[in-house]
């Protein structure tokens, strides 16, 4: 694919541009406009289909109601509930009786016995039912149940579900009477089964079977064609009249109406999935159009953005290398031919790179030459004052014509001149430097005697330590000097090494009067003294050969003075050298 030398800015906004038109017109613009309009138009229809139910089931309720109006102001009923003769609770006298009863049944069963709709009917009076159908199954708690529910003279007619059977419950009053006197109750049993079934028989040209749930007015389920999940089936309407939930597994499309003479609420489910066959056909064809344009317009922003990534991803490698250091690396990465600004970059960097790696180069060889000039020039500033120290204590013996003690001082004394003088290493293993501080001591206890005492605690472990030469020497001979020559008991230093995590801590220790304030000023910043004392000598040289973090500290321990020396453990001298 043939590189684009376009503006970086320009390509970018090319992507973003391509992306969001192309995936958010086609898939949320047109999904979201034909699901809305289907839903829209799922509702008119439904409600229409819905409404005719309804409509159809009031209206054989209505014819119920109707028929019990007559059936309660009839002179048959009256005449029978008003004969003061008649004893309900015991059927006496028989005879009349069995005559009244007689009526009654005929009088029902002129009314309703060609309502398919009413599986019983009973007059009920005193706790006691007579009448057509299931009207003797009726127990006596049933209805005191029944009459509960009627609120009083001259109320509406009741529906009323009770284990799982529907009741029309309506009082029979005293029509002949001002204050219509209650007499007893009226109580059908309805089949709300077959009046649903007789209201939805002339739907049976649509496409799909919807099922029916009508409510009490206090929300209780009265019937639903629904034979499982009963208890999830609640009349929640919504203020566009419909909403989408989950019965049974399955998604219904549910309406709801609640225009009802007897304050009945009805809600209509009609199961989506046989509704939405040709709506979810369509939606997987625009799903796979958009996905098919996604994954194409996709494909090409990423051969396309590539192209431009690509160099950068080069150019953050090339700055990791150059940060961690490895320059020689960077050869492997050169600058392209882009006339962009991404090649513009590229060429920039390479450009610095070469830059500081010239500078890095100059700025070592003159570090490097600089550190050598400044070893050599504190190796020199040993031997002078190392050797007037000695001289004056074979002066003193020479004096006193201790010859013995002369030679073992000066056998001492050449061993370490040849120390000193062909030890051309910057480091020596720390066995070495015991060995020298050994014959100094041995040298300075001729001068002292009795007076110094010097204790060596450096466990064998410790041998291959790398030290400085000299450096523990001159701390041994500063202890002695500022404390054995300031006091008059006994001058006890102290030489050991202590175990401090990754180093090792070697200290030297005495029980003099301390070290001088302006001492311990000049050696926190060795490098701005010019003065050559022992100290500052030993402390440049542990930061130039060792590094920042191996250096000498000097402290008033209250009962004498401690220099301590923080060295790399034998084991870690080797990785501190590659790592150096």
């Amino acid at each position: 694919m043939k590189r684009l030398n376009i503006r970086l800015k320009s390509k970018f906004m090319l992507v973003f541009c391509s992306l969001m038109l192309l995936s958010v017109a086609t898939v949320l613009t047109t999904s979201v406009y034909v699901f809305h309009r289907y839903e829209k138009e799922l509702y008119r229809d439904t409600s229409l289909v819905f409404n005719m139910s309804v409509d159809s089931i009031e209206q054989k309720l209505s014819a119920v109601d109707t028929a019990s109006s007559y059936v309660l102001m009839g002179n048959a009923v009256q005449d029978i509930l008003q004969n003061e003769e008649l004893d309900f609770s015991t059927r006496e006298p028989v005879y009349s009786f069995g005559r009244a009863y007689q009526a009654l049944n005929d009088l029902l069963l002129n009314y309703y016995g060609q309502l398919s709709c009413v599986r019983s009917a009973a007059v009920c009076v005193n706790g006691k039912s007579f009448g057509i159908g299931d009207a003797y199954a009726m127990e006596n708690t049933l209805v005191e149940e029944l009459a509960m529910e009627v609120p009083g003279v001259g109320s509406k007619p009741v529906l009323y579900e009770s284990e799982g059977r529907l009741f029309y419950v309506r009082n029979i009053v005293n029509m002949r009477e001002i204050n219509m006197r209650p007499l007893g109750l009226l109580v059908l049993q309805i089949d709300l089964q077959s009046i649903v079934s007789d209201s939805l028989k002339s739907r049976k040209n649509l496409n799909y079977q919807p099922d029916i749930a009508i409510f009490s007015k206090n929300g209780d389920v009265l019937f639903t064609s629904f034979t499982g999940e009963e208890e999830k089936i609640q009349f929640q309407p919504t203020e566009n009249g419909y909403q989408i939930c989950r019965l049974e597994g399955r998604d219904y499309f549910v309406s709801y109406a609640t225009h009802s003479a007897f304050d009945l609420s009805y809600t209509m489910y009609l199961p989506f999935d046989s509704v939405t066959r040709s709506l979810r056909l369509l939606n997987a064809l625009t799903f796979a159009v958009a996905v098919l344009a996604i994954l194409v317009n996709t494909l090409f922003c990423s051969r396309f953005v590539s192209q431009i990534i690509q160099q950068f991803n080069i150019l953050v490698t090339k700055m990791h290398l150059f940060q961690a250091g490895r320059y020689e690396e960077l050869d492997r990465y050169r600058s392209n031919n882009r006339k962009d600004e991404v090649g513009y970059l590229d060429r920039s960097f390479d450009k610095m790179v070469g830059e500081v790696k010239r500078l890095v180069k100059e700025n070592y060889l003159t570090k490097s030459a600089k550190q050598e000039a400044q070893l050599k020039s504190l190796q020199n500033q040993i031997d002078p004052h190392f050797l007037f120290n000695i001289l004056q204590t074979i002066n003193w013996k020479a004096k006193t014509g201790k010859q013995e003690e002369i030679s073992h001082i000066t056998e001492s004394l050449g061993k370490i001149l040849r120390y000193t003088l062909y030890k051309k290493e910057a480091l020596v293993p720390l066995r070495e430097e015991l060995e020298i501080v050994e014959g100094y001591v041995s040298i300075q206890k001729y001068r002292y005697g009795e007076r110094l005492s010097v204790l060596t605690e450096v466990p064998k472990k410790w041998d291959e330590a790398m030290i400085p030469p000299m450096a523990l020497q001159n701390l041994t001979e500063n202890s002695i000097k500022h404390a054995l020559e300031n006091m008059l008991e006994p001058c006890v230093v102290k030489i050991g090494a202590l175990d401090s995590g990754e180093d090792l801590l070697l200290f030297v220790e005495d029980n003099g009067p301390g070290i001088s304030e302006e001492t311990l000023k000049k050696l926190k910043n060795p490098m701005e003294s010019d003065e050559g004392i022992g100290l500052i000598n030993i402390k440049k040289r542990l930061s130039l050969l060792l590094g920042e973090r191996y250096t000498l500290s000097v402290y008033n321990t209250g009962r004498g003075t401690r220099a301590e020396i923080l060295l790399p453990k034998p084991e870690n001298e080797k990785e501190r050298r590659e790592r150096k």
